[in-house]
């Protein structure tokens, strides 16, 4: 990626993959040293990596509405909110379920890390489900980007999943998601290095044009006003500009 340019284009994945490969590093010579400070080092790490793995998703799907720049700050908007959402649904997980962990701290670092993942598993669905529409193909980076996610978090939950039920098996179950890391490393290496084709013209969204224009207004509304009634009166906006445009061809 540092040869071909590719850390300026992907910033966020550049340091998630560095802040992979120093975790692993670092909790290897702590693990020899000190337990404690590996004990610490582990915790940091997981949520450091939860947070780049979030924004990972945000920057990936900058790429995908990267032709429309409205879309792009109609996305951004909506992450905020996410990033919000997610914040609450771990804490309410943290508190209100069975503890994940040896305190509520610790409880809430693991359900916003299961969290990021199964974001991630979503966004490899969103890929297959609106990327040809988008003008992607399965040979783009955010599509490579997107698989890989979703293979390794993919594999990290069902892991957890059965671990939980059949604790006693536990170190057996972990040596699918040993083996997942590596093939995901090897999809990525690959849809870095090879080159990416040019991007086809989007379909998606019937006439992604009209919505542009209309989600500008979002970007440009008063601060003060709400944001969910600003996306219902976008969404009649562009209706209308579509019947307004059919009745005139008519």
């Amino acid at each position: 990626m540092y040869r071909r340019g590719l850390h300026r284009e992907y910033p966020i994945f550049s340091t998630f993959l560095v802040s992979e490969g120093l975790s692993g590093f670092v909790g290897f010579v702590l693990n020899r040293i000190s337990y404690k400070a590996y004990y610490v080092e582990y915790w940091v790490s997981t949520l450091v990596i939860a947070g780049l793995g979030f924004a990972v998703i945000h920057e990936v799907f900058k790429h995908i509405f990267r032709p429309y720049e409205s879309l792009r700050s109609f996305g951004a908007a909506l992450f905020r909110w996410s990033a919000l959402v997610l914040i609450l649904i771990s804490a309410t997980m943290a508190i209100s379920s069975a503890p994940l962990a040896s305190t509520p701290r610790l409880s809430l670092i693991l359900s916003l890390d299961r969290s990021v993942k199964l974001m991630q598993c979503g966004m490899v669905i969103f890929m297959y489900l609106f990327g040809r529409q988008l003008g992607l193909t399965e040979r783009h980076r955010v599509f490579g980007i997107s698989i890989g996610f979703g293979i390794y978090s993919g594999t990290d939950l069902i892991v957890i999943t059965l671990i939980s039920m059949f604790p006693n098996k536990a170190q057996v179950l972990s040596v699918p998601l040993l083996a997942s890391w590596p093939i995901v490393l090897a999809i990525w290496s690959i849809y870095m290095y090879r080159k990416e084709p040019m991007r086809r013209r989007a379909t998606v969204l019937d006439q992604p044009e009209s919505w542009n224009y209309a989600l500008s207004g979002i970007a440009h509304s008063d601060g003060g006003s709400a944001f969910l009634p600003n996306v219902v009166d976008t969404v009649e906006r562009v209706l209308t500009k579509r019947n307004n445009g059919s009745s005139a061809l008519n």
